[in-house]
């Protein structure tokens, strides 16, 4: 199972209770429940261990839409980078995914996503047709970096005549954090 701990505040290493429930009633019949808990004491038992290190891929028009691997520049700050060069169109576009895993996609709230407003959604299986557009200049490299730390998740598109653009998935007060600043 995977638990999405954003919802009660979870954050990486959180413990929590799952209860698997498995019964009969005889007014509905045999039933099954799964329930969890975010533990907010810690618990006697605590892995000592690294948090597991996800691996990231880019898909885009550049690569016809195959997975291509990116490169963890920085482990602490979670941060995996690739290069894109924009195509005869003057455009393209992309989206990420988690381990290889096409039920885990990183992608915008909106398909053809170019504003910075725009909230960063997934990873889950629910971005069809919704993927960053960045344009230049025909043959210029965009470096395109991919942050992701508790949850939290920042995409920045870098190049020489656009400057950077960056998305979160971060809200405030149920705003997209670029509209409060």
């Amino acid at each position: 199972w995977m638990l999405d701990g954003r919802d009660d505040g979870g954050r990486t290493g959180d413990s929590y209770r799952i209860k698997f429930t498995w019964g009969f009633s005889w007014n509905t019949g045999e039933y099954k429940r799964v329930s969890w808990e975010r533990q907010v004491e810690p618990q006697a038992l605590q892995l000592q261990r690294r948090p597991y290190l996800h691996q990231y891929a880019v898909a885009g028009t550049w690569t016809s839409w195959k997975l291509s691997a990116m490169t963890l520049v920085d482990e602490m700050e979670g941060v995996f980078q690739c290069t894109a060069r924009i195509g005869v169109m003057g455009q393209e576009e992309f989206h990420f995914v988690r381990d290889r895993d096409l039920g885990q996609v990183i992608y915008p709230d909106v398909p053809h996503a170019m504003k910075q407003s725009i909230l960063v959604r997934g990873p889950d299986a629910h971005g069809e047709g919704r993927h960053w557009q960045i344009r230049g200049p025909i043959g210029e490299t965009v470096t395109i970096r991919l942050r992701v730390v508790d949850a939290e998740i920042e995409v920045t598109a870098v190049s020489p005549t656009k400057g950077r653009r960056t998305w979160r998935s971060e809200e405030i007060d149920g705003l997209p954090r670029a509209l409060l600043q």
